[in-house]
C-alpha cells in the first residue's frame, strides 16, 4: 500500500462510523415495540369488589389464537377495587378475557360472570375498568 491509500482508508473508516451509528438507532427504534417487556395491568372491579372472591384473567396478543398467559387470583376475604397484574409481552393490542367468581347478597352459590376486552398495552400501565352486570346493587 502506498502512503497516499492509508489517509483515505480511515477517512472511510471514520465516516462509516457516523453512518452507521444513526443507521443502528433508527432500525433499533422501528422495532422496539415488538420486543416483550413488564406490561402493567390495573383491573378497576368497581365499587362491588368485596363480592369478588376469585378472578381468572387470560391474555391473547391481537391476532393469535391461543393465550400468552392467564392466572387466577383467589380473594378469600374479598378483592380490593384495583386489582394489578403483570404481563410479559410486546406492546400493541390485548384480548384480555376476564372471569369473576362472586357471591350475591343473600345467595350463598357463587355466580361467575365473564367478559372480554380490548386494550392497548403501551409499556406503562393501563387501567381496565370492570363494570358490574346490570340490576346489580352498588354496596350500602
Amino acid at each position: 500500500m502506498s502512503d497516499q491509500e492509508k489517509p483515505r482508508a480511515v477517512g472511510f473508516r471514520r465516516w462509516a462510523r457516523w453512518l452507521l451509528v444513526p443507521l443502528g438507532l433508527w432500525l433499533g427504534s422501528l422495532f422496539w415495540p415488538a420486543f416483550p417487556r413488564d406490561q402493567t395491568l390495573t383491573l378497576d372491579l368497581g365499587p362491588n369488589s368485596a363480592r369478588v372472591e376469585a378472578l381468572d384473567l387470560t391474555w391473547t396478543f391481537d391476532g393469535e389464537h391461543e393465550p400468552r398467559g392467564g392466572v387466577r387470583r383467589s380473594f378469600p376475604q374479598g378483592a380490593p377495587r384495583r386489582v394489578r397484574q403483570r404481563i410479559y409481552g410486546p406492546s400493541g393490542d390485548w384480548e384480555i378475557h376476564v372471569q369473576r367468581t362472586r357471591t350475591l347478597r343473600g345467595d350463598s352459590t357463587p355466580q361467575k360472570t365473564s367478559s372480554q376486552h380490548r386494550v392497548n398495552l403501551a409499556g406503562e400501565e393501563s387501567i381496565l375498568f370492570i363494570k358490574d352486570p346490570a340490576g346489580e346493587p352498588t354496596p350500602d
